[in-house]
């Protein structure tokens, strides 16, 4: 009888060989939205996020409608007040990961690992797990650890492209509303759709972010449709050429005011706080300083791909079709993308600052003497969609 051992006797684990598949979070990177962080507020309070807008055009905007003659009396009549709405924006307690019910999306759920499996498989630096139950549990790069924070990652990701979603701005190729008719489909969104998006931005004055370009969102499809454009390709190829700081005269429009932390949170201290900082995966395509991925640039957009952007059917009617799909008034696969101003979304963080501010890992004592680690991770959070004309979804529908 021989007395080696072989990897099935022991299996151990390499953190490096997980099959762990990462998503390319980066929709807060890309949105930089107005934050409010206090530590006064909790869940179900609603913070009224005042917006002030400019005065509109009424076409009295030429040199005889402003010019005053000696008789009249000026600041008496006609007063106007600066336009102002309000947003309300409800903080609530967001906890991960769902309970994995598709039926029930609803319900609560929670993350269980057994510990004798762990041990087994020796991972023992699980820190999650074997800290002291009163001091904060982090983040980390062990097996569960990682598996939870990419579950954080990818829902509060999925909260900003919702919330880009909501927009009522849809764009479909060729400017076709929902339920119209293309001669032939499935359409494909071009380089003539992007022009007609900014244009529309333009036009609906939505401001720039710090460095002087509107952001996207995209789909992998509409990206691979965009480059089907000999010229679209040549210009973002060659922006990739440029690192960031090249890019941008300041290496803070990069972050913008949306990226900046809350105040006076020591991030040694509580490495798991890194959560709150814009998620994003170091293999996105563009150019990147450290890292940081700095998109593609085109025209007057920088543009992100995503693939954590769920599809959208949309009603579209097809006279005839190139693929072979069916014609007539029909359900159609869109795949969206997203073309947005600075100040688009915005967002508020509450409890207290030992609360973990924007997310906790929380531990359930009720461990089965032992036996499993019990965990969720948990945020005080809200965030909603503060300017409408700030956001154009766009689709594209063709494979």
């Amino acid at each position: 009888m021989s007395n080696s051992l072989s990897l099935t006797d022991y299996p151990y684990v390499l953190s490096e060989m997980l099959y762990r598949p990462t998503a390319a979070t980066i929709a807060r990177w890309a949105c930089q939205p107005d934050y409010l962080a206090d530590p006064r507020m909790r869940p179900g309070q609603v913070y009224m996020a005042d917006r002030f807008g400019y005065l509109p055009d009424t076409g009295d905007m030429d040199l005889e409608s402003r010019t005053r003659s000696s008789v009249e009396i000026l600041g008496t009549a006609n007063t106007r007040q600066i336009p102002k709405s309000k947003v309300p924006i409800i903080l609530r307690e967001i906890t991960g990961p769902g309970g994995g019910d598709s039926n029930n999306p609803g319900l609560p759920g929670n993350f269980r690992f057994s510990i004798p499996d762990m041990m087994y498989q020796q991972r023992l630096i699980w820190d999650m797990g074997m800290a002291e139950p009163l001091v904060q549990p982090q983040f980390h790069a062990s097996v569960g650890a990682t598996t939870l924070l990419q579950d954080f990652r990818l829902t509060t990701d999925r909260f900003y492209l919702n919330a880009l979603d909501s927009s009522t701005n849809k764009y479909n190729p060729n400017g076709v509303a929902d339920g119209g008719t293309y001669a032939s489909g499935p359409p494909k969104f071009t380089v003539a759709d992007l022009d007609r998006i900014l244009e529309q931005l333009v036009t609906n004055r939505a401001p720039t972010f710090p460095d002087n370009l509107y952001h996207a969102i995209i789909h992998q499809r509409m990206w691979t449709h965009l480059r089907e454009d000999a010229r679209f390709r040549e210009l973002v190829t060659s922006s990739a050429y440029y690192s960031v700081p090249m890019v941008m005269a300041e290496q803070e429009w990069l972050f913008g005011p949306g990226y900046m932390p809350p105040a006076g949170i020591n991030y040694m201290a509580q490495p798991n706080i890194q959560g709150f900082l814009p998620y994003y995966n170091q293999g996105l395509p563009g150019p990147s300083q450290n890292g940081l991925p700095g998109g593609y640039v085109y025209n007057q957009f920088r543009i992100w791909i995503s693939n954590n952007i769920p599809l959208k059917t949309v009603e579209l009617n097809y006279t005839a079709t190139t693929d072979g799909s069916a014609t007539g008034l029909a359900a159609r696969t869109a795949y969206p993308g997203y073309f947005f101003g600075a100040h688009a979304v915005g967002e508020i963080f509450g409890g207290d600052p030992q609360d973990g501010i924007p997310v906790k890992v929380k531990r359930n004592m009720n461990d089965d003497y032992g036996r499993f680690l019990i965990v969720i991770w948990q945020a005080f959070m809200g965030l909603t969609k503060l300017n409408d004309d700030f956001i154009i979804v766009g689709r594209t529908y063709a494979n």
